[in-house]
């Protein structure tokens, strides 16, 4: 009897595995477990749940599906507080603690935790984009970019401030919203001292170190750092005027111009003399104004640096 149970015993994972799937690279220790996985290819999902209809090529896959609808998730992370239905997405998260990364691509060797972001980052070689809007001819690479960019036409905003109560579309907004709360800039610049609250505004902020001017104008050979600028340089060429002040309805083609007019009808004078108490609308204004204390800035300066001027 004792020889009988050792004999139909499962196997043990020796890590030999002879079973190879002629269709694609994955080898199997046993041929149960290759027979499984053929499914997979021919499209069979022999196995259904019960309470939503779904179907499954593997028993596996089922049992995990269902423990869903149970709300079970009985393997805990040990170094963290996350929890999963099933056993292999407790393993693969896992990763993202060891820093382990066996999928690499074979394009340019970028290695990821998971299978899931290799085959998402495939389509960034691909140009592959299998997600398509169905009430626009937006495409996109990964499902999540589709959710969020349907909430464009819903108008679906679920993510909500509680300080303030505004409402955003994506969690990684309120994220960055809650920032300005918190005063939290995590982004800080290598070069110098500046911090920022959005990584995209630290990419903006290093091109003022590296002077790349990466948009440019298709019309001249101008080339701009931002795109905000190279829109208010695109004006110069059309003559479009669309800032308008809302007191006197002047029009300027440049934004920071009409706040600078603004100065005008508010009186507000930014630029202060530090020799005397003046203060100034304009930084031209200010410079003219300088000159004035020309005798007095000198007198100001020790001997030992006069002697050099």
């Amino acid at each position: 009897m004792e020889n009988m149970l050792t004999t139909v015993s499962r196997p043990q994972d020796t890590g030999d595995r002879p079973f190879h799937c002629p269709l694609c690279e994955m080898r199997f220790s046993l041929p149960g477990y290759l027979k499984q996985h053929m499914q997979i290819h021919k499209g069979v999902k022999a196995f259904h749940c019960q309470q939503c209809g779904k179907s499954f090529a593997r028993p596996s896959h089922l049992k995990n599906h269902i423990q869903r609808h149970k709300g079970e998730k009985l393997f805990n992370c040990q170094l963290c507080e996350k929890r999963f239905s099933w056993l292999s997405g407790l393993k693969m998260h896992m990763r993202t603690h060891t820093g382990d990364t066996p999928f690499h691509c074979q394009l340019c060797d970028k290695r990821f935790c998971l299978p899931s972001q290799l085959k998402q980052h495939m389509r960034t070689h691909t140009g592959e984009k299998p997600f398509h809007c169905q009430l626009c001819e937006r495409r996109f690479r990964q499902s999540g970019q589709l959710g969020q960019h349907m909430q464009l036409h819903t108008g679906d905003k679920p993510f909500q401030c509680q300080q303030c109560k505004k409402s955003f579309s994506r969690s990684d907004q309120l994220k960055q919203h809650m920032r300005t709360h918190t005063g939290e800039k995590p982004f800080h610049c290598q070069l110098c001292e500046r911090r920022f609250r959005e990584s995209g505004q630290l990419g903006q902020h290093m091109r003022l170190h590296t002077g790349d001017t990466p948009f440019q104008c298709q019309q001249c050979e101008k080339s701009f750092s931002w795109p905000s600028l190279l829109k208010e340089h695109m004006t110069s060429h059309t003559r479009d005027k669309p800032f308008h002040c809302q007191e006197c309805q002047k029009c300027f083609i440049r934004l920071h111009t009409l706040k600078q007019h603004m100065r005008v009808h508010t009186g507000d004078k930014p630029h202060h003399c530090q020799l005397c108490k003046m203060s100034f609308s304009w930084s031209s204004q200010l410079k003219e104004h300088m000159v004035t204390h020309t005798d007095e800035w000198k007198k100001s300066i020790p001997d030992i640096s006069r002697k050099n001027l």
